[in-house]
This record gives structure tokens, C-alpha cells and sequence, in this order.
């Protein structure tokens, strides 16, 4: 069913890298937004613990056991400037400069979320949004109309497993989202250790988790089912085309009456 797959393919293709173009441009936005609200989860974002102008973006960093200092890392220069202020000599405050202003502001206390958690699903979050659409992009090309090759199954693995890869980002982007917002539910105006309510209980919290998971769990096998059962049934035959009648053609006088 080539004549069906390729453009259908081709579609679903072009989807995914409008779809990844769009989410780089908001990303871009939503970071400095997110900078200018909550700018320590932008300094927990790269583990940046001092205020650095301008600020680089570490795309892999191994640290020390306590996560004080910085062992190995690859950086791009100017990159973490231009996330958080637009510019790419822009100042990005640290963390130790904003847990002192958090703690004259809202009272004694730690204002740090979790770094290594905060970090590793910032970095997860990009890289499963980029690798979705470099498969796009590599699949357009495969797919181009010049080219009568077919595609190689290689790529076909790689675009089932890259129909988990929007999930994976997304799942991933929030718990960065929630996780580097701690320790507030509500960034300098409630705590989560104040917004738990005290009416609700670890049973309803554990029953309600297992209750969730299990539906989504059984709905995730049926369609997994059907679109594998549909997927191998592969499209229906086409139908024939009905003759064109020529409206121009004489016609028997009884039809007229």
C-alpha cells in the first residue's frame, strides 16, 4: 500500500515539525516568563548557583557527589542568557544570590527545589521535542518526491518509538514544571506544605492514583489494539468509479414527461 503510506506519512511528518517549530517559538517565550516569575526554577533549570553574565547552557554536566561544583560538562556560550532575557549577554541570577532574597523576603527556610531533578527534566524535556521533529525532518527527506527508493525499515522503528517521544516531553516538562516550583504551590504566595488539605487522606490519594492508572492503563491497550489491528488490516479497497453520464446526450421522450 505505497501509493497510501508515503503521503500519508508525508502528513503526519509535516504535522510533527510545524507542531515542534511552534512549541520551540512558545517554549522560547515561556522561558522568559518563567525567568522574570519564578526565576529560581530558571537558575535550578542549569544548576547555576552563582549569578553569571553572560550565562551559557550546559547540555550535559556531570558534578561532584553533593552537587557543589561542576566536574565535566559540554556548553554552548551565551545560550542560557538568551533563554531567560532574550539577549545573549543577559545576566541570570544564581541560586544562592535568590534562596538569600527569597529568605529576607518570605521568612528563614530553603527555596531550592531539587536541583538534579529540576535540571536532568529540563534537558529530557528539549531533547525528546528536538528528536521528534529531527525524525520528521529525516523523514521528509526519505520521502521526498524525487526519490523512488523505498523508505529503509530502520527508520520505520524509529518512527514507532517516536510516537512516545510528545509524550515523554511532555510528561517529563511537568514535573519540571511542578518539581522546580518547590517548594510553592503558588510561587510567593502559598506553600506546598500549606496547601495540603488536611481533609484528604494518603487511602483516597492511593486509591484515586490506582483507580487512574488502571483506566488509562486498559483505555492505552485498546487503542493500542485497534490501531494495530486496523494498521494491519491496511486501507480499504478502492471503490469503482460510476460511468459519466453526458448530460448533452439525447434522452427518451418518456423521461421528459
Amino acid at each position: 500500500h505505497t501509493e497510501v503510506m508515503r503521503p500519508s506519512l508525508r502528513i503526519a511528518l509535516v504535522t510533527v515539525l510545524i507542531g515542534s517549530i511552534g512549541v520551540i517559538v512558545t517554549g522560547d517565550l515561556q522561558a522568559r516568563l518563567m525567568t522574570q516569575q519564578q526565576p529560581m526554577k530558571m537558575a535550578a533549570a542549569e544548576a547555576l548557583y552563582d549569578t553569571t553574565a553572560p550565562a551559557s547552557f550546559s547540555v550535559f554536566t556531570i558534578g561532584s557527589l553533593d552537587g557543589s561544583k561542576e566536574v565535566w560538562s559540554v556548553r554552548l556560550p551565551g545560550v542560557l542568557s538568551f533563554m531567560a532575557t532574550g539577549s545573549f549577554d543577559g545576566k541570570v541570577e544564581g541560586i544562592n544570590q535568590l534562596q538569600q532574597q527569597e529568605a529576607q523576603t518570605y521568612g528563614p527556610g530553603n527555596y531550592m527545589p531539587v536541583i538534579p531533578m529540576t535540571y536532568w527534566t529540563f534537558r529530557l524535556m528539549i531533547g525528546f521535542g528536538m528528536l521528534a521533529g529531527l525524525l520528521s525532518l529525516v523523514g521528509l527527506w526519505l520521502t521526498r518526491r524525487r526519490t523512488i527508493r523505498p523508505v529503509p525499515r530502520w527508520y520505520y522503528r524509529a518512527a514507532f518509538a517516536g510516537l512516545f517521544l510528545p509524550f515523554a516531553a511532555n510528561s517529563v516538562g511537568w514535573i519540571f514544571t511542578e518539581m522546580g516550583r518547590q517548594p510553592w504551590s503558588v510561587y510567593g504566595l502559598l506553600r506546598t506544605a500549606d496547601g495540603v488539605s488536611p481533609s484528604v487522606g494518603v487511602a483516597s490519594v492511593l486509591t484515586s492514583l490506582i483507580v487512574f492508572t488502571l483506566l488509562y492503563g486498559v483505555l492505552a491497550v485498546v487503542d493500542g489494539v485497534l490501531m494495530t489491528r486496523y494498521a494491519k488490516a491496511g486501507p480499504p479497497p478502492p471503490t469503482p468509479l460510476t460511468p459519466v453520464v453526458d448530460s448533452d446526450a439525447p434522452r427518451p421522450l418518456t423521461v421528459a414527461y
